[in-house]
């Protein structure tokens, strides 16, 4: 098997560069979040809530 890699680079314009910047803000506003939500939990005595359960804590915060 014969594996190839391309490197390459963008240069976006203004409003794609804004548009990446509120895109990884959300994604670490939700990881954040549901990192809170499992120390809390973790805190209380609850179970840990694995990756196909988060999905479902997801829909509130939308």
């Amino acid at each position: 098997m014969t594996m190839k890699m391309f490197k390459l680079r963008i240069y976006p314009n203004i409003t794609q560069r804004l548009q990446f910047e509120r895109n990884f803000g959300m994604g670490r506003f939700v990881w954040n979040e549901l990192l809170n939500m499992q120390t809390k939990r973790h805190e209380n005595g609850g179970k840990y809530v694995n990756e196909f359960g988060m999905n479902y804590l997801l829909k509130p915060l939308k």
